[in-house]
């Protein structure tokens, strides 16, 4: 077993995660996805825009290098 120091915790990363998802009031930005980037320590949110509001809130409320953001459409429901 080898036993690794991590500058971020898992349980600070999964608080990213869990609080991040879904719209996010004013900023007109929709978190669609988060998933844990384990080889550099930090979670990536998949979004749908980056508008400032959004980021000042996002560095605001997490170390800005726990978060790696990727722009892209949310994901159409498919009818059944």
């Amino acid at each position: 077993m080898r036993i690794e120091s991590v500058r971020r915790s898992r349980s600070y990363l999964k608080h990213i995660m869990d609080s991040a998802i879904g719209p996010r009031g004013r900023a007109a930005v929709t978190v669609w996805s988060t998933f844990p980037d384990a080889a550099n320590n930090r979670v990536i949110l998949q979004v749908t825009s980056l508008p400032r509001p959004f980021l000042t809130q996002l560095a605001r409320a997490y170390d800005p290098s726990a978060v790696a953001l990727v722009v892209a459409p949310c994901p159409q429901a498919r009818p059944q």
